[in-house]
């Protein structure tokens, strides 16, 4: 597939250059630089003519990577500058791509064209011009020296050109009236009210936020002056405030209305924490206290109503195992435990095609590793712990074993009954 693009004019009814050219041109350019946008790792060619022909070549950029400035050079051209066109061709896998830059001085050939044929700051393709030096000044012009193409009353965008900022090693600086307001640095980094932002965000001002903020990581909040009421200090909240995490508080804290704590909360002073809620809780969201994270208690916990536990409880043991909700470090008395099984209950063992060993080969089995097949030994219950529905599993299966075990049994002494049976009539025959 062959890409093509190519600068064209369009004409428009606009025949006046009000601004003095900050980049006159005459002669011819000499050199344009050029930043490369595109695919990685590709060779670039530059050609004095449009069918690419290896006399036309002007120079070739191997390994050129999105972002690397080339330069393209007429000084071994017959003029030793650029034809009226340069041709920047590249191929990546079976696409060949050839991009048309205007490399002349711009001529007024048809209304407007003095603007439109001028190349510095323009994007051709996956190229953007930075720089171009001219045969008779000899003066390079850089993108410093472009008029702007951004437009105060908005840009038209299409689904792949909408990037607004630098492409090259720049800041970008933001201002209104004149003074710089903020910056967004070529390392990332975003200042408002600055323009040594030292981190991520650096914000020298007030901010208002009418809806959620979210915060993933740490918050702090540094103000040397203490606070002397609810409308001064290093926090103030006229509404609600949700702490995920753990909040330590040096002072004294004053909440007027809830407080939902997500994690930790310590009173470390000697007496009693005071919860009052006159509604009854109706589900977890709700009450005098609904915590989302962790609760330690230290001592009893004496719950009137309903308790609504989503994380991990750990009774006598602060370490819960990972796959558990409850560990228990000591002995536990309750009237009644359902077990709720999550696999096969074994009424496989009356299939036709369950393979029921022989009692010879459990007999084997049993002198050689001392427990029942299927049946986990004392150091793996030592190790692993005993699973009360496995384990009520792995007996039920054995139980239904040995009926099958008494079944053939009861067939086989009543075999040899009816044998016994037949022997004696003929016994009693012979005498």
């Amino acid at each position: 597939m062959l890409c093509l693009f190519a600068l064209v004019g369009a004409t428009t009814m606009s025949f006046a250059n009000v601004n003095p050219d900050p980049c006159p041109c005459e002669g011819g350019y000499v050199e344009i630089q050029l930043y490369y946008f595109g695919p990685d790792n590709v060779t670039i060619q530059a050609y004095s003519d449009s069918d690419l022909n290896p006399a036309d070549l002007i120079t070739t950029f191997p390994n050129v990577s999105s972002g690397d400035l080339i330069v393209v050079s007429g000084a071994g051209l017959p003029e030793a500058k650029l034809g009226v066109h340069t041709y920047l061709t590249y191929t990546v896998g079976e696409e060949a791509c050839t991009t048309s830059i205007y490399s002349r001085c711009p001529t007024n050939v048809y209304p407007n064209a003095l603007e439109e044929l001028k190349i510095l700051g323009k994007t051709f393709g996956h190229f953007t011009v930075y720089a171009h030096t001219d045969e008779a000044n000899n003066s390079e012009c850089t993108l410093d020296n472009a008029d702007q193409d951004w437009h105060v009353g908005g840009n038209i965008v299409g689904p792949e050109k909408k990037t607004l900022g630098t492409r090259n090693n720049e800041d970008v600086i933001i201002i209104s009236n004149d003074i710089p307001r903020g910056i967004i640095t070529r390392t990332g980094n975003l200042g408002w009210g600055t323009q040594t932002p030292s981190t991520d965000f650096d914000l020298q001002g007030n901010a208002l936020i009418n809806e959620t903020l979210t915060v993933n990581g740490q918050t702090r909040i540094n103000e040397v002056t203490p606070s002397t009421d609810a409308s001064n200090g290093a926090l103030t909240v006229a509404g609600g405030t949700g702490i995920a995490g753990s909040a330590n508080i040096g002072e004294d804290l004053d909440v007027n209305g809830e407080a939902i704590i997500g994690n930790d909360f310590t009173v470390e002073a000697a007496g009693v924490t005071r919860l009052q809620n006159t509604m009854q809780s109706t589900s977890p969201l709700n009450g005098a206290l609904s915590v989302s994270g962790g609760v330690g208690v230290g001592m009893n916990l004496n719950v009137g109503n309903d308790g609504y536990i989503f994380g991990l409880v750990g009774i006598g043991t602060n370490t819960v195992p990972v796959g558990y909700q409850l560990a228990v470090n000591g002995a536990v008395i309750c009237e009644e435990v359902l077990v709720q099984l999550s696999g096969d209950w074994p009424d496989y063992v009356f299939e036709r095609t369950y393979e029921l060993q022989t009692l010879k080969e459990v007999e084997q089995f049993i002198a050689q590793y001392a427990h029942l097949p299927n049946v986990p030994s004392a150091k793996e219950l030592e190790n692993s712990g005993l699973s009360l529905s496995k384990i009520t599993t792995i007996q039920q299966e054995k139980i239904e074993e040995i009926y099958l075990y008494l079944i053939e049994l009861k067939n086989e002494v009543s075999d040899l009954k009816n044998e016994n049976i037949q022997l004696k009539a003929k016994i009693d025959k012979l005498k």
